[in-house]
């Protein structure tokens, strides 16, 4: 019993028990530096919603990015279920959208409600989202999950025109997959080479160097070999680095200007430093900031 005057003490009141069980990004935040406000925040955007987008969707959704866009004008074929774990038979046979179906069922699968995931039937080039400044104005950074020269060519200009109208460098991770061989290389505007510093003088004469996904009767133009596994890891060293710039060194060093190439029938993996060619026919055009 308390005595006269007395004042009992408070006790902390318990507002609610945190089970981390319950939270789909415990594990990772879990991570020394990792914020995931920063990724919740991000807002990015898909270049591509073949086997590399399929990839880099999936670990975007399951890490908890609440804005993705993804950009793609081709629509599903048998031949892209090898490597689309997004993708189902009855798509290929409906010849639907790839973008749209790679938003759809991404959007099933998020543990998350408010993931907004915004499909954009288009390509990348003059009549596509090159110069989409509504859609630019709104992103933070770009993956590269195309599968040609000229597509890549045209990511380049997209990412240096709008980060000069808007006064930002936009970074663009790019990736790459033939068969057991994969590279990624991250760009950033102004800073870096471009995914064009590197290009033989002989592409230009023969820009379309590979063919539509969804097979192009194009004339000289060939399908690259590919297998699931390849796509997967590059996907991930793909989303590893964003992740990496998005934190700002908080988590390690982004491969910023370089380009990581594996070969997974070795078990090699090399990076070099891509240097910025001043004779390139896409940066050195670019006026800079």
């Amino acid at each position: 019993m308390e005595g006269i005057g007395e004042v009992a003490e408070e006790k902390p009141r318990i507002l609610r028990i945190y089970d981390p069980m319950s939270d789909p990004t415990d594990r990772q935040k879990r991570i020394r530096g990792w914020n995931q406000e920063r990724i919740e925040k991000a807002r990015v955007l898909v270049v591509g919603a073949g086997g590399l987008g399929n990839e880099i969707v999936k670990h975007l959704v399951m890490l908890g990015f609440k804005k993705i866009y993804i950009a793609d004008y081709d629509q599903v074929v048998e031949a892209n279920l090898n490597r689309c774990i997004f993708f189902r038979m009855e798509d290929a046979r409906k010849r639907k959208n790839k973008a749209l179906t790679l938003a759809e069922r991404a959007k099933e699968m998020s543990p998350y409600p408010d993931t907004e995931i915004i499909p954009l039937s288009t390509k990348i080039g003059d009549e596509g989202i090159t110069y989409d400044d509504k859609l630019w104005k709104d992103i933070d950074l770009v993956f590269g999950a195309v599968d040609n020269v000229m597509a890549r060519v045209y990511l380049s200009i997209s990412a240096l025109y709008n980060s000069h109208e808007l006064k930002r460098s936009i970074p663009v991770v790019d990736g790459g997959v033939r068969a057991f061989n994969g590279n990624i290389f991250v760009m950033v505007p102004f800073k870096t080479a471009c995914l064009a510093c590197e290009l033989p003088e002989s592409v230009w004469t023969d820009p379309w160097k590979r063919a539509s996904c969804s097979g192009s009767s194009l004339p000289n133009v060939t399908i690259s070999p590919s297998l699931p596994t390849t796509f997967s890891v590059i996907a991930a060293l793909q989303v590893n680095e964003a992740i990496k710039i998005l934190h700002e060194g908080a988590l390690g060093k982004p491969l910023i200007g370089k380009r990581l190439c594996i070969d997974l029938s070795r078990g090699d993996w090399y990076v070099y430093e891509v240097p910025k060619n001043k004779s390139c026919k896409v940066c050195s055009m670019v006026p800079e900031g």
